[in-house]
């Protein structure tokens, strides 16, 4: 039993002996010839074994009462595990990670890349070992961005149609050792914006929502890449970075990433650079990327090369990890399940991922099915066991997090003893809270060769979020399974069901998420037709346009990119979108009350060719 149980139980142990006391002294008078004897009465009794005896039996009726009220939650426990796992799991610790390159291990023209799921290890100052995972794959180039501006339009040379840019984002550039740009087989590059909140938010902003072209400046040329070479990073589902189950639809995970960790978002690609493999840019070494910026700059923006960097990624702590096996005697109703006793401080389950029971006669091994799963109509003898895993708040005071215990149940709900005596379960793990002990600049070891001369975290990695146990469930569940009855058509019902889903995947307790969410002051939807395709006519396609009206204050208060915000919320849009139709979202101001952008049309999650 965990510190905070015990505390809640003393309140069960209070309620118990006073409500004896009280009873009893309402017993002793209408019953004095039996009750007076015992010397029952509304304060303590004189009588040393009488109030033993209350003590005890209000310790024991109090813990009763204590598991009964326990129970209660399992039930919408259990359901959202099935249904919704992602609103009950635990949130992993992540962060920014750099790759820094080593010029002199590069092979001309191709790059070294570390892969997304790359395992990076680090130990902080108590000896603790923390393993971090890569979100996106890095390539590794002989490249750095030297420096970084931003400059008045009118000082830039900018073609004449570009006239009504205002300023312009200039990054400079530069290859390593003795490289030029032809011998790098460059054909887009991921930059990572960073800086701090208020400043971050400033330049995805600019960089978002007011991108007019990209022009690449060297050798006396310019070469135009069009607005579309800077792209947003981190929509697609390869881009995930929390563990989610296969059936969840992505919008989930979008919005919960958005709000728990937006730094995954900060960054953008820049394709169209195979232009600099030839001709005069690809003798350079040296070269600027301008990006025109339409709109007010924000008053006291300065940029410098530390505010875009090159090799990053966002990293999670999980990983996979092989428990220590279960002996299963039938002598208990569930068993701990534990990754590594010998490290049981700094490791913690986050998901059970799958578990093997072995015959330790026979030397044969199978896999067995979890109790909540699609399997059982193949299961020709019902008292095949499935296994069940339950989580509780850590036992131990000086350990954070939860403990997993793993229990045996046919499907009739009932606990068995598998045809098996030991069971080993594989498991996505994380280090507890070991990772927000390492502090920025940290150095993370691979174990793999690569072209890097060190890796760091970029910043402090988050606080990891505990799973949401005890009464929380029940409201998540109510609200998950009622918004799968509310239509986003727009009007005040439509904008109840938006807001009560995105605080549901934000969080209760999260003051900028509920700045945010207050922002979307205004939602209608309308009835539109458009061509189904641009250029050739293949007929016209029916959809939904979507108008957001939000309050810019509000973004500045929580210094969050309402950009940002908005293509959330326009990829989340596809999951209400029906067959044959589209989704297009319009965002408005309430200080302009006109259309401040437009998102393309979108087809569930794919854009209408």
């Amino acid at each position: 039993m965990s510190q905070d149980e015990r505390d809640v139980l003393v309140e069960y142990y209070h309620r118990e002996i006073d409500y004896l006391r009280r009873s009893g002294a309402e017993f002793a008078r209408r019953h004095p010839k039996i009750a007076e004897r015992l010397e029952l009465s509304a304060q303590d009794s004189p009588d040393p074994q009488v109030e033993r005896l209350l003590e005890s039996f209000a310790f024991l009726t109090g813990r009763i009462q204590y598991n009964i009220d326990a129970e209660f939650p399992e039930l919408p426990t259990a359901l959202l595990e099935s249904l919704y796992p992602q609103l009950i799991a635990t949130v992993p610790s992540l962060s920014i990670a750099q790759f820094h390159p080593e010029p002199s291990q590069y092979k001309p023209n191709t790059p070294d890349r570390a892969p997304r799921g790359t395992a990076l290890i680090a130990e902080e100052s108590r000896g603790l070992s923390c393993t971090l995972t890569t979100c996106y794959d890095v390539d590794l180039w002989p490249l750095e961005v030297e420096d970084v501006a931003v400059r008045d339009a009118r000082l830039c040379g900018l073609p004449d149609d570009l006239n009504g840019a205002d300023h312009v984002l200039v990054l400079r550039l530069k290859t390593l050792g003795a490289y030029a740009f032809k011998d790098l087989a460059l054909e887009h590059l991921r930059f990572h914006l960073t800086g701090g909140r208020r400043l971050t938010t400033q330049v995805c902003d600019l960089v978002f929502g007011a991108c007019a072209d990209v022009l690449l400046r060297g050798a006396d040329r310019d070469v135009r890449l069009g607005a579309a070479a800077v792209s947003p990073v981190g929509f697609d589902p390869e881009d995930s970075v929390l563990p989610y189950p296969e059936a969840a639809h992505h919008g989930y995970r979008l919005i919960q990433e958005y709000f728990c960790f937006p730094e995954k978002f900060h960054f953008f690609d820049l394709s169209g650079l195979d232009a600099l493999r030839t001709g005069a840019l690809g003798a350079l070494q040296k070269v600027e990327v301008l990006i025109p910026l339409n709109g007010r700059l924000p008053s006291g923006l300065h940029l410098d090369q530390s505010h875009i960097r090159l090799g990053c990624t966002p990293v999670i702590n999980a990983f996979p990890r092989t428990c220590d096996p279960v002996r299963i005697d039938g002598l208990e109703f569930e068993y701990p399940l534990v990754v590594d006793i010998q490290k049981e401080r700094s490791l913690e389950i986050h998901t059970v991922l799958s578990v093997k029971g072995v015959d330790t006669q026979g030397g044969r091994s199978f896999a067995v099915s979890p109790l909540l799963s699609y399997d059982h109509a193949a299961v020709e003898d019902k008292r095949t066991a499935f296994w069940h895993a339950r989580r509780r708040p850590s036992a131990k005071k000086d350990i954070p997090g939860t403990d997993v215990f793993l229990s045996f149940i046919d499907t009739a709900f009932s606990p068995t003893q598998p045809a098996y005596t030991l069971a080993i379960a594989e498991a996505l793990c994380t280090n507890r809270d070991v990772a927000t002990l390492l502090p920025p600049g940290a150095v993370l070891q691979i174990e793999t060769d690569l072209a890097a001369s060190r890796i760091t975290l970029l910043n402090q990695p988050t606080p990891p979020v505990p799973p949401t146990l005890g009464g929380k469930t029940l409201w998540r569940l109510v609200s998950s399974l009622s918004l799968n009855h509310l239509s986003l058509d727009g009007g005040a019902t439509g904008l109840t069901a938006l807001r009560e889903m995105l605080t549901l995947y934000g969080g209760l307790d999260h003051a900028v998420v509920h700045r945010q969410i207050a922002g979307i002051e205004e939602m209608s939807c309308r009835r539109v037709s458009r061509p189904a395709r641009d250029g050739e006519w293949y007929g016209l396609c029916r959809g939904t346009e979507v108008t957001l009206t939000l309050n810019p204050d509000r973004f500045k208060e929580s210094e969050s990119s309402m950009v940002l915000f908005a293509s959330v919320l326009d990829r989340f849009f596809g999951l209400y979108v029906s067959a044959e139709s589209f989704c297009q979202l319009v965002v408005k101001t309430r200080t302009a009350n006109e259309e401040w952008k437009r998102w393309p049309q979108r087809m569930g999650e794919i854009r209408l060719l």
